[in-house]
């Protein structure tokens, strides 16, 4: 059973924090973060950059990736063709390109807390020059990576103390954290009303670089409780805009599958199909399981040429969705699967997602009979 920890281990900052110094030192030019475009992938793209800064590093550039299978084609051309002397990967599950990093003949930084499929990097690039760590592994704990970068960064002023609480609301990991007992119930919802802003946005993948939420975080130069007006700071209103318009639509299909579930008042699992120009499938998950403490809630859609399933459990579920996926990826042929015990998905093409619903409903009902005879 995972364990939540707070703290990323001492031992594995300082060897984070030499390596990144090393490996700016001589060659403090052309270093790229690139991160995941959600909530927990923005809000450590900001320590990342106070932390290069700090070091000297004027020329940073920004990646990201925010499709739900983790597209990585249109990066691998950027980065080849931009030749960075460090690479930082963020929130990305990149164990399984290990063609990108060895072609990529850079430093190469990686911070990972998706759970591994199989063991990462049994034949790793050139150890001098790569750096790998993942608290699944190294700790038994999907510690965000916004905890990391903030530690690594090691400012604990209230700017930053909003940040990281905002980053830890996206991924479900505030209950029980141990960093905010000094901010007050108002401060606290102001911060969480931005913080659904920020993660909202990474569906509107209108631009490659630098993330209308990371340039939004970057652009506050006090703490949020200070700022008398918002619409001030540099694409905040485009954050509303974009929130608006999800919630919206999620609101609208929320409601349409909530109407159909009355049809089954003690479901054994929710699964369901939503049609949707945007690819909201994830968001539409994560608000169902607060509705299903109990169960495990699946939501997928067609999206442009790919079909998604994304998974969350409610609450009071033990079940380990990474570890559904792995069962089934022994069955059917997936494109990609994986991610937390908590939260996970999964793509395939359409013959091949159809024939994993089925299978998912019958690993489903096979989990619950065995959850019902403990």
């Amino acid at each position: 059973m995972e364990e939540r920890v707070w703290k990323i281990d001492e031992g594995l900052i300082n060897t984070a924090r030499s390596f990144i110094t090393d490996a700016v030192k001589d060659s403090p030019e052309n270093v790229f973060v690139v991160y995941h475009g959600d909530g927990d992938g923005c809000c450590s793209a900001y320590f990342m950059t106070r932390f290069l800064k700090r070091l000297g590093v004027k020329d940073i550039k920004y990646r990201w990736v925010g499709t739900a299978d983790f597209d990585f084609k249109c990066l691998e051309r950027s980065l080849l063709s931009d030749k960075p002397n460090l690479s930082i990967f963020l929130d990305l599950p990149v164990y399984n390109k290990l063609d990108l990093l060895k072609n990529l003949r850079s430093m190469i930084f990686i911070y990972d807390h998706h759970k591994p499929g199989k063991l990462p990097f049994s034949n790793p690039p050139d150890l001098s020059k790569f750096l790998y760590i993942n608290p699944v592994i190294h700790q038994n704990s999907s510690t965000p990576t916004t905890i990391f970068s903030w530690q690594l960064n090691g400012e604990d002023d209230l700017l930053n103390k909003e940040i990281l609480f905002m980053g830890l609301y996206t991924e479900s990991w505030l209950e029980g954290a141990p960093f905010f007992e000094d901010l007050e119930s108002s401060h606290k919802n102001l911060l969480k009303s931005i913080a659904r802003l920020i993660h909202s946005s990474f569906l509107i993948n209108d631009t490659s670089t630098l993330h209308y939420a990371l340039e939004f975080l970057l652009g506050l130069e006090k703490p949020i409780a200070d700022i008398k007006n918002l619409e001030e700071i540099r694409n905040f209103n485009v954050l509303k805009n974009i929130y608006n318009l999800i919630q919206n639509e999620k609101e609208w299909i929320i409601y349409l599958l909530l109407q159909d579930m009355k049809k089954m008042p003690q479901p054994r699992y929710v699964l369901r199909r939503i049609d949707s120009r945007m690819r909201i499938c994830g968001i539409v998950a994560s608000e169902l399981r607060w509705k299903y403490p109990d169960l495990v809630v699946g939501i997928w859609q067609r999206w442009k040429d790919s079909f998604y399933c994304e998974l969350r459990r409610g609450k009071n579920c033990k079940v380990d969705l990474v570890d559904l996926i792995e069962e089934l990826k022994k069955q059917v042929e997936l494109k990609t699967g994986g991610g937390h015990p908590e939260a996970a998905a999964f793509t395939a093409d359409k013959d091949n997602f159809e024939k994993a619903i089925e299978k998912l409903k019958e690993i489903l009902k096979e989990r619950m009979k065995k959850d019902a005879s403990k």
